[in-house]
């Protein structure tokens, strides 16, 4: 790790001058301690690991970001506000401006930004985060004075997309959060394309499964919220050399792997593997391998004591 960063909503807008002027800040902004973390991070030569991927003696950098915005859905505006701050320092982080406003070559770093957004996806979170910008009029600000971002609107460089979107169009992703009260989509792995490349994702716990219960934690699910899970790929860096754990895409429900051959592996099985299934075998170094399974699977295991477990 190279650098870190810590950003408090609260703090950040009480040393904004900007900001501070207005009531709503005060009231509804201030008085909520979210907080969101950065790391900026170099890939390093190990010695018979990865020192042949690396390019000319290239390090690449990744800057990854870990947000936990606002719960509370009347409190739109406060979550847009602290996603426009989180934003703009992770702006600042990268480097992708100076006092001129133009841009560097510092801004060309790998990022990543995950967390619990606590925003559905067609809230104006997620689409100032992914659309670059958000107009002063949206609704999201719940007709509050935030100067500038209520008379002006807000934009940023970042460039980002959702690693998920793929699978929650096909209906793969129907929540990361289920409570009796609540069920959604509301947690978000946010990537920049370009210098990094999306090669795999998680699936999403199938609806028949959360059909028979009436939300999490759970005696399998210890949390209300699921687990999100992407793989990427460093641009400019050599393909993953054999041995190395290796995620089939799950961009798609079902997907041949003797027509798309794991990287540096051989198929794991004749025909198709099925995400959602009980058991999806992934190979690893030393001809084993990682097994994951499925809450379905975890609950016959525990009516079974005497089977083998994985």
């Amino acid at each position: 790790m190279v650098e870190q960063q810590l950003i408090e909503f609260n703090q950040l807008a009480l040393a904004r001058p900007s900001l501070r002027k207005h009531r709503d800040m005060y009231n509804r902004v201030m008085t909520r301690d979210n907080i969101a973390l950065l790391a900026r991070l170099e890939m390093l030569d190990v010695v018979g690991v990865n020192q042949q991927l690396l390019p000319n003696g290239h390090h690449p950098e990744i800057v990854i970001g870990n947000v936990h915005i606002h719960w509370d859905p009347t409190f739109k505006d406060v979550k847009l506000v602290q996603a426009i701050m989180l934003a703009e320092e992770v702006e600042k982080f990268l480097g992708l401006g100076n006092s001129n406003g133009k841009a560097n070559n510092q801004g060309n770093k790998g990022l990543v930004l995950c967390g619990d957004f606590n925003s559905l996806p067609e809230s104006g979170v997620l689409q100032f985060l992914t659309g670059g910008g958000i107009g002063p009029r949206h609704a999201d600000f719940m007709q509050h004075t935030y100067e500038p971002y209520s008379t002006e609107g807000a934009k940023h460089r970042l460039q980002l997309s959702n690693a998920f979107d793929g699978l929650m169009e096909g209906g793969l992703l129907p929540v990361t959060n289920f409570t009796p009260g609540f069920s959604g989509v509301i947690d978000h792995i946010l990537y920049r394309p370009g210098s990094l490349a999306l090669t795999g994702v998680l699936g999403g716990i199938p609806a028949g499964y959360l059909k028979q219960l009436v939300g999490f934690p759970t005696q399998h699910q210890p949390s209300d919220h699921l687990s999100l899970m992407a793989e990427f790929r460093v641009e400019g860096v050599s393909p993953t050399p054999p041995g190395f754990l290796h995620m089939p895409s799950q961009q798609q429900q079902q997907v041949n792997v003797n027509k798309r051959p794991l990287t540096g592996s051989q198929p794991v099985a004749n025909g198709p593997v099925r995400f959602g299934a009980p058991i999806v075998q992934i190979p690893t170094a030393g001809n084993q391998t990682t097994t994951r399974i499925s809450p379905q699977q975890s609950l016959q295991n525990q009516k079974n004591p005497n089977k083998n477990n994985i």
